[in-house]
């Protein structure tokens, strides 16, 4: 059965004694990438819930959905639209064609290019007037391209108490 398997793959089915470190190395790379990202994800997810509490947003638990819960809670406290979140489903479908046609997925993921940077102007725009809402700058967001400086302000801006700035639902007209 192995022989039948490396013929039809060219890989031999046989570990040497000279991978098994390089395997466990590689093992150990991915599980601790793995954990950095979960953790990143959590902290973001209890920030941004922090952030739509503090907004009196009547579904705070949005931030836990992967990929568009915090667009959508976002979009929802900027009270602005929320189609711009159409703009990652050619994305969505470029990265389901990957494995099936790599090429075809290749093509399709150049072509979503455009549609991803028009989404991440409305998600910084979305985040500017959320964190406006909540009573901080909204140039925070801009940090948003250095991520350790980035998660260092959504953290001020859930779990801080004092208003930088006025929030915008209290100006007075």
């Amino acid at each position: 059965m192995t022989d039948f398997i490396s013929t039809i793959t060219g890989f031999s089915a046989e570990i040497s004694s000279e991978t098994i470190p390089n395997l466990a190395l590689f093992s150990l790379i991915i599980a601790f990438y793995s954990i950095f990202i979960l953790a990143i994800y959590v902290y973001t997810s209890f920030a941004f819930m922090a952030i739509a509490k503090k907004a009196k947003h009547p579904k705070p638990w949005l931030a836990w959905i992967p990929f568009v819960g915090k667009p959508i809670l976002t979009s929802q406290i900027a009270k602005m639209h929320w189609w711009p979140i159409l703009f990652l489903i050619p994305l969505a479908i470029a990265v389901l064609f990957l494995p099936i046609a790599p090429i075809l997925g290749i093509v399709l993921i150049l072509l979503a290019i455009p549609f991803s940077i028009a989404f991440l102007v409305f998600y910084i725009i979305w985040q500017w007037k959320t964190f406006e809402a909540v009573g901080h700058p909204g140039w925070f967001v801009l940090f948003i391209f250095v991520n350790i400086v980035y998660y260092i302000f959504l953290g001020i801006v859930a779990w801080s108490n004092e208003n930088i700035i006025e929030p915008k639902g209290t100006r007075k007209k």
